[in-house]
């Protein structure tokens, strides 16, 4: 049976102070996904981060360090315990990771002052290293340290992966380049550029499973744009997210493609509206995707468990198109 785990979490935000708090989380949430592993028979392959694993980017090689500090407390641990290799941890950035101190003010002011697809276009596909230093300490840490065999790009990464007979691709969507970290000010306002989508995902179009990941959702993106990267973004198989602290899932269909979108909860804070995180199972064979959604109860529990408010068990099964003829029809 040809099947595929995906773990999926977002939104640590990890720095000094947090340490201990995520040594706890960590331990409850190994303890949950061997119990879910074992009651549904499937297994974890990947482990999908989409974004905001630390607290500041500007924090984030020197003062406190917080990339060793979710490394030491986090990543490291957790790879341990699912038995999985460096490469199948798999990450883009979030709006934390930006370093708010290499971004340059007239720069910036140029960027702001984008009016139209086109310059969008115009800028992606002649992309400056200058409008990309906010994140640029990022990529040299995960192309080094888990996506060494990524496929790098002006924007963003593609890679492929066989396992378990299936072939897979997966392609990390930049959404945090225009972030300059200021929370939901931004909303409606980000860009990810068309060019960017079309590009990543011509890498990986003939794998079995395309996966995207992107840090924001959707209706974060500006209004010059936003329908046209939907578009592209709907070819993938499977699109996760993070960023909103909430946990949904939904599935787009149309004749053309049939899309699962599923957006990961916040893991840390613990205190306020939702943490969680989804457990993803897809079987090639049945052309199924379960999505396991699992919720942090507060006290008295201080736990994890189903996520029923979202859905009943905390469970929901798509169909997907991997075998179904009208893949063959996709541009």
């Amino acid at each position: 049976m040809k099947k595929l785990g995906i773990l999926h979490i977002s939104d640590i935000h990890i720095n000094k102070s947090s340490c201990s708090i995520i040594n706890e989380i960590l331990e409850k949430l190994v303890k949950d996904i061997n119990k879910v592993k074992k009651e549904y028979n499937i297994n974890i392959d990947l482990i999908c981060f989409t974004g905001d694993l630390i607290a500041s980017g500007a924090q984030a090689i020197e003062g406190e360090k917080q990339l060793t500090l979710a490394e030491e407390h986090f990543i490291a641990p957790l790879i341990k315990a699912l038995n999985l290799s460096n490469d199948r941890f798999i990450l883009v950035p979030g709006n934390h990771e930006v370093n708010k101190n290499c971004i340059i003010k007239m720069t910036e002011k140029g960027l702001s002052n984008i009016s139209s697809k086109e310059e969008i276009d115009d800028i992606i596909i002649n992309m400056e290293d200058e409008y990309k230093n906010r994140l640029a300490y990022f990529y040299d840490y995960i192309f080094e340290k888990y996506l060494m065999n990524a496929k790098k790009w002006n924007l963003g990464y593609s890679i492929d992966y066989e396992i378990n007979g299936i072939k897979i691709g997966i392609a990390g969507i930049d959404s945090s380049w225009r972030s300059s970290g200021i929370g939901y000010q931004e909303r409606g306002k980000l860009l990810v550029g068309e060019k960017q989508v079309t590009f990543l995902y011509e890498n990986i179009k003939n794998s079995d499973i395309k996966i995207c990941l992107m840090h924001h959702p959707l209706d974060w993106l500006s209004n010059l744009e936003m329908s046209y990267v939907e578009r592209k973004i709907n070819n993938f198989d499977l699109v996760l997210c993070g960023h909103i602290h909430d946990l949904e899932d939904k599935q787009i269909s149309t004749q053309k493609y049939r899309t699962i979108y599923n957006t990961s909860g916040k893991l840390n804070p613990v205190d306020d509206y939702y943490s969680g995180y989804s457990l993803i199972d897809i079987n090639i064979d049945t052309n199924k995707c379960n999505i396991f959604s699992r919720e942090y109860y507060n006290s008295p529990r201080e736990d994890f468990d189903k996520a029923l408010r979202i859905n009943k068990d905390g469970r929901v099964e798509y169909s997907l198109m991997i075998n179904d003829d009208e893949k063959k029809n996709r541009s």
